[in-house]
């Protein structure tokens, strides 16, 4: 089983160069730093270059900026300049920048940032043991599977609140630089690289929730990492605090999403203080109903159509996920 990830994009670079006698050359970005001296003393006119930012969703304003400043003094050809984002909204809001400046423009794409997978070694029986999940049909011990590794200011609040509410109670839950883990990953494991031993927390609950977005989301971004693609490998239903319209876009993607569980109505409302209100209030209403009976939530989990949507998820995450091919037809048109 082929899982997307970050060796795909090379891969792509690598094929559309031999197949169409193409020189993309493939510059990474370190977290939002631009590594200037390295672009100036590898650059040539000859070569396509792919700047991959697809580490993160943010716009990288000063970054960004210092960049422009170097292609004009380097005299580049703005037409040899493809700048990727896991920012799916990258081409708005690159606009919406570029109109406060003189600098001419350079082409923008942005797709989900799937191939932070990469950070998993998954389990040899990975194949079996999602499946495992997707048909267990057994009462689960836990409500919901609620993951954290960092937590940053937003991510402490919304824990913090869920912690107060007494809903950790009723999940499996991480809090990984608070000392508590499901997967013995330690706060300082870098970079990342970590057996995925969480398939039995996701079998013995229903869904996941997780918070993938944060108070700088005002930029506009639509952000889609591993936090959202974990619950579609597992066959879990989720709801998240995410950036506005995330759900939204799975759907445009082709995947299935679980109105008939949940009300997400969140997912259109921008400020995130009343997006994360209303997300709450969802959980609450979910605690409730597994507090009064919990025999009709796995009926409500166990509904035919709910089972047959989280396989089609798996399996077009899988085995059918479109997104590197995407970003090579991308990649094909923004150079004809």
């Amino acid at each position: 089983m082929i899982l997307p990830a970050r060796k795909d994009f090379d891969m792509i670079l690598d094929d559309l160069n031999k197949t169409y006698g193409l020189n993309f050359r493939q510059y990474r970005t370190h977290h939002n730093e631009f590594d200037l001296d390295k672009f100036e003393n590898e650059y040539s006119s000859e070569d396509i270059w792919v700047i991959d930012h697809t580490h993160e969703g943010y716009f990288p304003y000063d970054s960004m900026e210092k960049l422009h400043k170097l292609f004009d003094r380097l005299k580049v050809n703005r037409k040899k300049i493809i700048y990727v984002s896991a920012d799916l909204k990258i081409k708005e809001n690159y606009k919406k920048w570029l109109d406060t400046t003189n600098y001419e423009p350079i082409f923008v794409l942005g797709i989900p940032q799937w191939d932070s997978l990469h950070w998993f070694k998954w389990n040899e029986n990975h194949e079996k043991q999602i499946n495992k999940i997707i048909y267990n049909f057994d009462q689960r011990d836990k409500l919901f599977l609620y993951t954290n590794k960092t937590m940053h200011s937003f991510r402490q609040r919304v824990f913090n609140r869920v912690k107060i509410q007494g809903y950790l109670d009723y999940s499996y839950y991480s809090a990984v630089e608070y000392g508590k883990t499901l997967d013995e990953i330690k706060i300082d494991d870098e970079p990342f690289y970590y057996n995925n031993n969480l398939y039995q927390f996701y079998e013995d609950s229903y869904f996941e929730f997780f918070v993938s977005c944060d108070v700088d989301e005002s930029d506009g971004r639509l952000y889609m990492d591993d936090k959202i693609a974990k619950p579609l490998i597992h066959g879990h239903p989720s709801i998240s605090l995410s950036n506005p319209n995330t759900y939204r876009t799975l759907k445009e993607m082709g995947y299935e999403i679980f109105e008939e569980i949940f009300d997400y109505s969140f997912d259109v409302v921008v400020d995130i203080n009343d997006r994360s209100q209303i997300v709450f209030d969802e959980l609450k209403r979910m605690v409730k109903l597994w507090e009064k009976d919990k025999k009709q939530v796995h009926n409500l989990f166990m509904d035919s159509l709910v089972r047959e949507k989280l396989r089609y998820n798996q399996n077009k995450f899988l085995y059918h996920n479109p997104t590197f091919d995407i970003l090579r037809k991308e990649l094909l048109e923004v150079i004809k």
